[in-house]
């Protein structure tokens, strides 16, 4: 069972929802991973990730990178971690099939899809990753100094 997570917004340490992960993090280091970073307007932000097919006509240049955080989680508490981070993020993940179901956590249509990506060290980790860009997305380099919600 994979027990990495790439964070790239409020989930990363010294953010808003660092405390979350951190009594579940044996480690962490800070990573990239082919990409295009968004801020919402929200108070935090999406990623599209160049190596997800469906989604690589959005997912900015092939030289764009997310820059975020690798951060390894204790096995024993990964998959209870991975299920709540699913909540707070609004996200479905994949069956055992790799099959995606058609509504989210809280019933409505899912925003955010669970995935795993390849940073481009090349570590795999699971990391949450945008469905659609919204029309008054900003392309941005990396999150930080944004106001967090």
């Amino acid at each position: 069972m994979l027990t990495t997570v790439f964070v790239y917004g409020t989930l990363m340490p010294g953010h808003l929802r660092w405390g979350l992960i951190a009594p579940f993090a044996v480690s962490h280091e800070a990573a990239t991973v082919r990409g295009q970073l968004y801020d919402t307007g929200k108070g935090w932000p999406a990623a599209r990730f160049t190596q997800s097919p469906e989604h690589q006509d959005q997912a900015g240049p092939a030289t764009a990178v997310v820059h975020g955080w690798l951060v390894e989680l204790a096995p024993a508490s990964a998959s209870t971690l991975m299920g709540q981070l699913d909540d707070v993020e609004g996200a479905v993940a994949a069956d055992e099939h790799g099959t995606y179901p058609d509504t989210g956590p809280a019933g409505g249509v899912p925003e955010y899809r669970r995935v795993q990506i390849q940073t481009t060290d090349g570590a795999k980790a699971w990391a949450y990753q945008a469905l659609a860009i919204g029309p008054d997305w900003t392309a941005i380099d990396q999150w930080t100094g944004q106001r967090e919600n």
